[in-house]
C-alpha cells in the first residue's frame, strides 16, 4: 500500500474491485474509495467485504463508460487517484482511457502484463517501442514499479505482470497545433514501421517523396529513417510541418 499511502486526502478510483480483496487496504490509506466492478456477480461478496468500510462506496459498471470529470465534481475533487489490476485482453483500451482522463486524473498504479508494460516503457529504436509508448508519454510519465512473476498468483497465470505508476502531466510533454493530427501521425507512419518515414508520410500527406523529403529535412530530421527510431518531439516536428501542408493547400 505505500504507493497509496501518500494519497491519504485523496479519492481512489480501484478498477476491477472483485471481491475486495485490494479494496479494505485502498479504505484504510485513502479519504474515499470508488470501487468499480463490472461483474455483477461480483458485488455482493465485494459490498460483503467493504461492509465496514464507510467511506467505500461500490460501483457496478464499465470503468470504460464511467466519466471521471464527473466523479472529480461529484466528490469535489481537483485530481483523482487510480489503482487496479487490468484486464490484459482490454490493457490498450483503459490506458487511453485514463490518458484521455488525465486532465482529472493525478497517479494510476497499475499492474499489467509484463510485456506491456515494457512496451509503455520503451525508448526509441527498440523492439517493443510503438505508438501507445508514445501516446501515453504525451499525458503522462510511466515508471516501473516492480515486476510481479506469475508464480506470486494462484491460480498461477501464464505471463509474468508489472506494477506501473503512472504520474499524468498537467501539461502535455510536447505542444503542437493540432493533438488528433499528432496521433494520426504516429498511428500511420507506426502501421508501417519498417519502412521509411518518406513512404509512410507521403500516403498520410498526398504529397510527392521528394516534397516529403524537404519537409523532413526542413525540421532536422531524415526522411530515410523508420517511425520506431523517432522520439515524441522529433514526431511533434513532424506532425506540425505536414499540419501546416495540409492547411495550405
Amino acid at each position: 500500500m505505500g504507493e497509496v499511502d501518500a494519497c491519504a486526502a485523496d479519492l481512489v478510483v480501484e478498477i476491477g474491485a472483485g471481491t475486495g480483496a485490494l479494496t479494505a487496504g485502498l479504505s484504510a490509506a485513502a479519504a474515499e474509495v470508488l470501487a468499480v466492478e463490472v461483474d455483477g456477480d461480483l458485488v455482493p461478496a465485494l459490498e460483503e467485504t467493504v461492509k465496514a468500510c464507510p467511506n467505500v462506496t461500490v460501483l457496478c459498471e464499465d470503468i470504460l463508460s464511467l466519466d471521471l470529470r464527473r466523479v472529480a465534481a461529484e466528490h469535489k475533487r481537483d485530481r483523482l487517484v487510480v489503482v487496479g489490476n487490468l484486464p490484459y485482453h482490454m490493457t490498450t483500451q483503459v490506458i487511453l482511457y485514463l490518458v484521455e482522463h488525465g486532465d482529472v486524473i493525478s497517479l494510476a498504479i497499475v499492474m499489467v502484463q509484463k510485456e506491456y508494460a515494457d512496451r509503455l516503457l520503451a525508448a526509441p529504436g527498440g523492439r517493443d517501442y510503438g505508438a501507445i509508448t508514445l501516446r501515453t508519454a504525451y499525458g503522462a510519465r510511466a515508471t516501473r514499479v516492480i515486476d510481479v512473476p506469475s508464480s506470486a498468483f494462484y491460480p498461477r497465470p501464464k505471463v509474468d505482470s508489472t506494477v506501473l505508476r503512472l504520474r499524468f502531466r498537467e501539461e502535455p510533454a510536447v505542444r503542437v497545433a493540432d493533438e488528433g493530427f499528432l496521433f494520426r501521425t504516429i498511428r500511420e507512419t507506426f502501421n508501417h514501421r519498417r519502412k521509411m518515414l518518406v513512404n509512410s508520410l507521403s500516403r498520410l500527406s498526398g504529397s510527392a517523396k521528394s516534397d516529403v523529403k524537404k519537409i523532413c529535412l526542413s525540421v532536422g530530421i531524415d526522411p530515410d529513417r523508420r517511425p520506431e527510431t523517432l522520439s515524441l518531439e522529433e514526431f511533434a516536428r513532424l506532425a506540425d510541418a505536414f499540419y501546416s501542408l495540409r492547411r495550405q493547400t
